[in-house]
């Protein structure tokens, strides 16, 4: 990250689940993260030392019909049909977020407008089952 990045920030989604659902899928949202050291498990972890937020993923979604799993942090890949290829961008911010948890992507990348100072994007790819 630059030197000048006070933040980072992630947004973690899959193109490839448009044609199975509808929409592109966002596994995570995370703002506030450490410059240097962000733990493993980030996402599911407590007391970290730092405050962070995570905002919905597509777990979210009305479409779903009532799932259980969690609305809120980092859900994995599941491709249910093929090989997805999942697309990660890291965001170095020069400010905090003012974002609480359970934000939306659309404000997310609101707050994000004019603080971007670098940012970097990779395709991993996931198999399916």
């Amino acid at each position: 990250a630059p030197d000048n990045a006070k933040t980072l920030a992630i947004y973690f989604r899959d193109f490839d689940s448009v044609p199975v659902c509808g929409f592109t899928w966002i596994h995570w949202l995370a703002a506030n993260l450490p410059v240097r050291d962000v733990p493993a498990n980030i996402s599911h972890s407590k007391n970290i030392g730092f405050d962070f937020v995570q905002g919905n993923n597509s777990n979210i979604s009305k479409f779903l019909g009532g799932n259980s799993v969690p609305v809120e942090g980092y859900t994995g890949p599941m491709p249910p049909d093929k090989t997805h290829y999942y697309t990660l961008t890291v965001y170095a911010l020069d400010t905090k977020l003012d974002l609480k948890d359970g934000y939306w992507l659309n404000d997310f990348l609101r707050k994000m407008e004019g603080h971007i100072i670098d940012s970097a994007t990779i395709s991993v790819p996931s198999r399916a089952q």
